[in-house]
């Protein structure tokens, strides 16, 4: 299925996503099942594949904004591909509905020489 997410019909995906907030996390509705269900169903109709598939597919999207949208590593080379600008720039709209989680450690701070 990988052939069949062009550019074109990514960005068709992300403009019908745009316009159905109950799929952003964290939003107004989110919890709502038959509601959710509807949007994925609405998008599938338009774009001709599965809801499955749109699902996936946005749940993919997501996960990207949420990996690219993080600080590049220490050491690391740090410049992003156009693919990555493209993502961040595209799905910006999701970011009021990011929770960024605080990092924690089981390693203990004190250090035993």
């Amino acid at each position: 299925m990988a052939d069949f997410w062009s550019e074109e019909r990514e960005e068709n995906l992300i403009r019908l996503l745009e316009d159905q907030p109950v799929l952003y996390v964290g939003s107004k509705g989110y919890s709502n099942r038959d509601s959710k269900r509807r949007a994925y169903c609405d998008i599938a109709v338009a774009i001709g594949v599965s809801e499955k598939e749109v699902g996936k597919k946005i749940h993919s999207l997501r996960t990207q904004y949420n990996r690219y949208s993080k600080a590049p590593a220490s050491g690391s080379a740090g410049g992003r591909t156009g693919r990555q600008d493209w993502v961040l720039r595209r799905l910006s709209f999701l970011e009021p509905y990011i929770r960024k989680r605080a990092s924690s450690s089981n390693v203990d701070e004190k250090v035993f020489i």
